[in-house]
């Protein structure tokens, strides 16, 4: 393996071990054991990236989310820490890019697991020694037998443990005949982890039998039935029995079906499997998953939405495992069989059998194929289902050589039956876009498909810097599926792909399929036309009413939104399970519950059907209105005392919001304005400052009417401006909300309106103007008996005295606070409104001050509003900081103009007075006053000294 820009190697099998420039990192570096696992799990995730809340939920399930961010932070930090320590290059290492956690920014890095399996992927398909060698060798060992288990490490552990078998299997079976001691010790190893594996089990007998130790070969199958019995009560499967029996009585296997007349196959192989006409792609993992599932499963069937590839693999992990049986791998498509009744007789077609004339024909087909050893690929069972049941079930009790592969939107629901959900083709990550690595991009399933298709129909296409950028948007946008890549493909004649990319608005028009005589599995529409008359009517009702839904959905929400006549609530959780078992939904399992989503094109189909049935304006109401009340639920502003915030909920319902957003914008503003009221808040944590002001600003512009809700999005929207650094408009914005709230609120309102709008003017260091609007609150509140809002307006002026160092005159301001809020009533609702300014820090003289709208007046390191006689704009000196020390700027130019970003906090009397008595002591005993730079908090984040951070 080559190190990367970064200086990085990683092993993981065997033992954790991570290489800086070739040299390995001691494992005491390491303090904490979750900073291995860390690395360790983005190294195995796919593009070394990973969600932020999966890593989360994986490392830190059991505790509350902001305690397992401020871990995963500081596991970021040992661990960046200790490699960089070590050597690496820092920029782009464990970072976190928004809701991404990266490894490593500028490139991927080696690791021994993931050259293990290509390695192993590729030996298995050639068959070839030395491969095969080169794999088995890249196994130094289990995954990270030194971290304890969790579901995240020992599913991939036992996933390489099987690759890893295989491998030995396939080795030790190309070098029996030359060297059957050699494959003997490699069948010995590969059964160290797993005794039972049935496939090593009869490589090992079939080398002894070919040694002429016969006996062995018997009395090892007698073990492995003992062993079989104990662990799961079964016996071998019918390859090995089939094997015991020919070793035992020495005769040759049954004779073989007889090919029907016309029908051949690949290197005169007995049975049908038809020839694709097209390459396969970017199925190998896939193909290893069916084949491995093949050996324990007499019954397995591929199940996924329409177009997402299911034939096509079933055909290829056929021809793969053909040779395993004797009478042939046989494929018959039931698409055109359109009675239960024929379903036997198109088995018995294609098999060459006879079963016309017999009373029962199942019961005919299994009398036949008794004592055959096949494989029975069924394509397209999905209209069939209780006829294909009933068939499979019969064939796997009367006839213990068959097997049986089926293909179906949903499973046939057999006794003993395994699924195999097929998944879409991997897609281009969503980062990185603006420097996509062209070789990177290739090597993905879903771009070489549509790549390799795309040259049939416009030879010299290839991906190129011009088109990568449409190419991975397409991807993207039809969600990896076959089908539709293919279809996509097929526009590259005429368009490029960015501009089918633009026109993907109705993708079931734009991929209706190019030619004439197509068939219904040939176009997308014609697909889900096929499995939409396939659904009872109470199915196709929910189906279109899901597609309201943006971006996935709850069960919760599918009961509030879709409960209306003619489906009735108690059966939407049923329905809902059924469109999942025929692949029509997809579920997302999560470590805070369960949640469902449609594929692009399935979500247009629906919703043209809620269109055409008259209950597209219906639904989206219905729809909002769930979300306004998610939206409210999670405003922190409408609960009391301290509130722990959940981002995550809303995060995840972000499309839904912005759905219900622009539906409420252009039909009942006053109902976008109590989102925009409650969702700027989520927005400000995180990072959706410019969306969300838009968003405000949009709000308010079709709800010109004085009402609460505007008066709550005018404020909100102070707060995004100021995550942007912008503070110009704050003063207009708090005044019209004061504005409001005179005319239509109660003086409690207006109140409050006030001590928002003297916040607002102390933010923006208009110290001058903060402190006359305090002190008029402070008057009035006197007049009126109110003695929280007098308690809330001396803790303001407390404020206006510590940004201006006057620690004397804020500790009078605080102890007159103090006792205010003694007098006012414990049960008194949140009345302060708590900014936390957190300034942006600038580098000056070698130390971090916070940066200013204007280029002078440092002094503690706050822009004061009145400039000092110590302050110029190239140089300042700050007194009283264990010595005098000089700020210089380079030019009074290169000052942003910002102001500072803040939170707002609604307190109450018990935590109004805890933050007051505690910012009066400080303001009595720090000297000189100076915010702590790394809390970046007004009046609780007080210090001395740098060192007391």
């Amino acid at each position: 393996m080559k190190p990367t820009q970064s200086g990085l190697r990683i092993q993981l099998l065997g033992s954790f071990i991570v290489y800086v420039n070739g040299n390995a990192v001691e494992n005491s570096h390491w303090r904490l054991q979750k900073a291995k696992a860390v690395v360790a799990m983005l190294a195995l995730a796919r593009g070394q990236r990973g969600r932020r809340e999966q890593v989360l939920d994986r490392l830190w399930p059991d505790m509350e989310p902001g305690a397992a961010a401020r871990n995963l932070h500081q596991t970021l930090y040992v661990a960046r820490r200790t490699l960089t320590s070590a050597g690496a290059v820092s920029d782009g290492l464990l970072t976190i890019r928004g809701e991404v956690v990266v490894l490593d920014d500028t490139g991927p890095v080696d690791v021994d697991v993931l050259q293990f399996e290509r390695s192993a992927v590729a030996a298995l398909a050639a068959g070839v020694e030395a491969s095969l060698r080169d794999a088995a060798d890249l196994y130094s060992g289990d995954l990270l037998p030194e971290l304890p288990d969790a579901d995240w490490l020992t599913t991939r552990r036992d996933e390489l443990r099987e690759i890893h078998r295989e491998v030995l299997v396939k080795l030790a079976s190309t070098v029996a005949q030359r060297a059957p001691e050699e494959a003997l010790i490699i069948l010995t190893h590969a059964l160290e982890s797993d005794p039972i594996h049935e496939g090593a089990v009869r490589a090992q007998m079939v080398v002894l039998a070919g040694m002429g130790r016969r006996s062995e070969a018997l009395a090892r199958y007698e073990r492995l039935v003992d062993e079989l019995l104990d662990a799961f009560g079964t016996d071998p499967d019918t390859r090995t029995m089939g094997l015991f029996r020919e070793l035992l009585t020495g005769s040759p296997p049954e004779e073989r079906l007889h090919q029907p007349a016309g029908v051949t196959g690949k290197d005169d192989a007995i049975g049908y499997l038809p020839s694709p006409l097209t390459s396969f792609i970017g199925r190998e993992r896939e193909l290893v998953d069916v084949e491995r599932l093949m050996g324990h499963a007499r019954l397995l069937t591929l199940t996924g939405a329409g177009g997402s590839g299911k034939t096509r693999l079933a055909l290829e992990a056929a021809k793969t495992v053909r040779p395993e049986y004797v009478d042939g791998v046989w494929f018959v498509d039931l698409a055109a069989v359109g009675e239960s009744l024929l379903v036997a007789d198109a088995v018995a077609e294609v098999l060459g059998l006879d079963s016309g004339a017999a009373p029962s024909r199942v019961q005919a087909l299994v009398d036949q194929l008794r004592r055959r050893s096949l494989l029975l690929v069924l394509d397209n069972c999905e209209h069939l289902l209780a006829a294909c049941a009933q068939l499979v079930v019969a064939l796997l009790d009367g006839s213990p050589g068959v097997k049986v592969l089926a293909t179906s939107r949903e499973p046939l629901h057999a006794d003993g039956e395994y699924t195999y959900r097929v998944p879409s083709l991997p897609l281009p990550s969503p980062l990185r876009t603006d420097a996509l690595d062209l070789a990177e991009l290739g090597r993905l399933p879903s771009v070489r498909l549509f790549v390799e298709r795309a040259a049939q129909v416009r030879p010299g296409f290839a991906l190129d810097a011009d088109n990568a950028q449409g190419v991975t948007e397409l991807c993207r946008r039809l969600d990896g599926m076959p089908l539709a890549l293919e279809l996509a493909a097929a526009r590259t004649a005429v368009l490029e792909p960015a501009e089918i990319v633009q026109r993907l608005g109705d993708a079931l028009s734009m991929l209706g399929g190019g030619t004439s005589g197509v068939t219904r599995h040939q176009t997308l529409r014609g697909t889900l036309e096929w499995s939409h008359e396939l659904l009872t009517k109470p199915e196709q009702v929910l189906l279109r009413r899901l597609s309201v839904f943006a971006g996935g959905f709850t069960l919760d929400a599918v009961v509030a939104v879709c409960a209306d006549a003619p489906l009735q609530q108690v059966e939407l959780l049923d329905l809902l399970a059924k469109l999942v078992d025929k692949s029509l939904v997809v579920t997302e399992r999560r470590g805070a519950g369960t949640r469902y989503r449609q594929l692009e094109t399935v979500r247009q189909f629906g919703h043209e059907n809620l269109d055409h049935a008259g209950e597209a304006a219906q639904l989206a109401a219905a729809h909002c209105t769930y979300f306004l009340a998610v939206a409210e639920s999670h405003n922190p502003e409408r609960a009391t005392g301290v509130v722990i915030e959940q981002p995550k909920v809303l995060d995840r319902e972000h499309d839904n919001l912005r759905a219900a957003l622009r539906w409420s914008c252009a039909h009942e503003p006053e109902t976008a304005l109590r989102l925009v009221a409650s969702l700027w808040r989520f927005w400000f944590v995180r990072g959706h400052a410019v969306e969300g002001a838009r968003w405000v600003e949009r709000a308010l512009a079709v709800a010109p009417d004085s009402t609460r809700p505007r008066a709550a999005a005018l404020i909100g929207l102070t707060g995004l401006d100021s995550r942007q650094g912008r503070g110009d408009r704050h003063r207009a914005l708090g005044a019209e909300a004061l504005a409001i709230m005179r005319e239509i609120g109660n003086p409690d309102e207006v109140a409050m309106a006030r001590l928002i709008e003297t916040s607002l003017a102390w933010s923006t260091f208009d110290l001058d103007e903060a402190e006359q609007l305090a002190a008029d609150v402070h008057t009035e509140a006197v007049e009126g008996g109110r003695p929280e809002h007098c308690a809330a307006s001396s803790w303001l002026l407390g404020q206006c005295a510590l940004s201006r160092e006057d620690g004397p005159l804020a500790a009078r301001h605080l102890n007159t606070c103090l006792s205010e809020l003694a007098q006012s009533e414990t049960s008194t609702p949140p009345f302060l409104p708590v900014i936390t300014p957190s300034l942006q820090l600038v580098p000056i003289a070698g130390r971090l001050v916070p940066a200013s709208r204007r280029p002078c007046c440092w002094a503690g390191g706050l822009a004061s509003s009145k400039p000092k006689a110590t302050c110029c704009p190239r140089s300042a000196t700050r007194p009283g900081f264990r010595g005098t020390r000089s700020l210089r700027y380079p030019s009074s130019r290169t000052q942003p103009n910002i102001s500072p970003s803040w939170e707002m906090t609604w307190l109450g009397r018990k935590h109004f007075t805890n933050l007051a008595a505690s910012c009066a002591t400080v303001a009595t005993t720090a000297r000189p006053m100076r915010p702590c730079p790394w809390r970046g908090s007004f009046g609780s984040a007080w210090a001395t000294d740098a060192a007391s951070c």
